[in-house]
């Protein structure tokens, strides 16, 4: 705990000098160059600030990191107060470099997701979306929207692909699997713009940018990975993500996707891949989450799990609206326990009887013409006061008999009122 402090203390301190979105990069490859060489750095933070931004840039342009970062944005740091946490916690852990990798990495990861760095609980639904990948065993996994990585590094698959579009994310995530001992493929590309073979992946499981807008000018209708012809909207980049995801796994394989609740029962080319993907029998499990469980938007969202190889002909529906806890600033999240039941539930034959799990047959699906909105299978409780009528009416008559004694006090009144018009 003391050392989570610490770290929050030194990132808090990174605010007067550089922006909120560049906090992150300077923990990164101020911890990655500690741990490419701590005893030469230890060594310049014993001699001081001046001493240790000397060997701070050379080990910059050493590893190449100006092809990513601008070196400039790290001259305004004072990096002894960093370094000199770096050392400490090198030193109390035994001096382990793979200790003091898998630490920073996890407070890293955790300063990525939530918001103004407050304590982050275990329970997020990347936890959740990681502990439901476990259950179809390991191999190769692919996430295509994976920023700096949290996914595949909780998951900690045998082997990997990631895709980041942005390029310094993408690097800095190839800094911590680094750090980590971890070997994977890590890509800077956008994974909506492949026109590659279909990797075959055993588990796709990505977080994708929810109701994304398709960049302006770029042609998707005729992608290799497309199940349904004709035209994109630039609106629909849900439905991509799930056509891209689908393209990427072998038919044994599973996709796992958290997904706006729109795309859900949204018409048009949303309700023309719902029904392709029914008709086909490739949705196992919808999984309705809380509202405010992601820190970055108090919407809620969804988790589909998809199965090319499915042959029961229902949808397993379940509803963990009512399972989340408030935290901090009123966020949303899991207890381990909730996690481990909702898990439970997926992995179950049959369901048993219970409100908030459900296996819906395709038939009725079709029946509510491809709508899987929560709202149609599940019927929120509503809250209804039960009024005292006798209470009631004697507060209204007590208001009727307020009210006719100002009327009639008002109607004495304008005999005044005509007499003394004009005065």
């Amino acid at each position: 705990m003391k050392y989570r402090s610490k770290f929050y203390s030194v990132t808090d301190s990174l605010r007067s000098h550089v922006e909120q979105d560049s906090i992150i990069e300077v923990m990164v490859v101020t911890a990655y160059l500690f741990w490419s060489n701590p005893e030469a750095t230890i060594s310049a933070t014993q001699r001081g600030e001046k001493a240790l931004q000397s060997h701070f840039f050379e080990a910059f342009m050493q590893h190449e990191l100006e092809k990513y970062f601008d070196k400039e944005n790290y001259r305004r740091l004072k990096l002894g107060e960093i370094f000199s946490f770096y050392l400490k916690l090198y030193e109390d852990f035994g001096k382990s470099k793979e200790q003091f990798s898998v630490v920073v990495a996890e407070w890293i990861f955790a300063a990525d997701i939530k918001e103004q760095f407050e304590s982050v609980d275990p329970g997020s639904s990347s936890q959740l979306m990681s502990e439901i990948a476990k259950l179809y065993g390991e191999g190769l996994v692919y996430d295509g929207a994976m920023g700096l990585g949290r996914l595949l590094y909780l998951l900690n698959p045998e082997s990997f692909i990631g895709k980041e579009i942005m390029a310094h994310i993408a690097y800095l995530s190839r800094l911590l699997f680094t750090m980590l001992g971890r070997e994977g493929d890590i890509q800077i590309e956008d994974a909506l713009l492949t026109e590659e073979s279909s990797y075959q992946a055993d588990i796709v499981v990505s977080q994708p940018p929810l109701s994304m807008r398709l960049k302006p000018g770029i042609n998707y209708d005729e992608k290799p990975y497309l199940l349904i012809t004709g035209k994109v909207p630039s609106s629909r980049g849900d439905s991509l993500w799930i056509q891209e995801s689908l393209y990427h796994v072998k038919e044994e394989g599973r996709v796992i996707l958290q997904l706006p609740p729109g795309w859900f029962f949204r018409g048009g080319y949303d309700q023309a891949l719902r029904q392709a993907l029914i008709d086909r029998n490739w949705i196992e499990t919808i999984i309705y989450l809380p509202q405010g469980l992601l820190n970055y938007t108090g919407i809620n969202t969804n988790i589909l799990i998809l199965n090319k190889s499915k042959e029961s002909a229902t949808i397993r529906l379940i509803d963990t609206r009512e399972f989340g806890r408030k935290g901090k600033l009123g966020k949303t999240y899991f207890t381990e326990e909730a996690v481990e039941e909702i898990v439970s539930l997926i992995e179950r034959k049959k369901v048993g009887q219970y409100d908030f799990v459900k296996d819906v047959e395709l038939l009725e699906i079709v029946k509510q013409e491809y709508n899987l909105d929560s709202n149609q299978y599940f019927s929120e409780e509503l809250e209804i006061e039960t009024l005292n009528i006798e209470k009631e009416l004697k507060q209204l008559e007590k208001m009727f008999e307020d009210q006719q004694r100002k009327q009639q006090d008002f109607i004495k009144k304008i005999p005044y009122f005509i007499k003394n018009k004009g005065h």
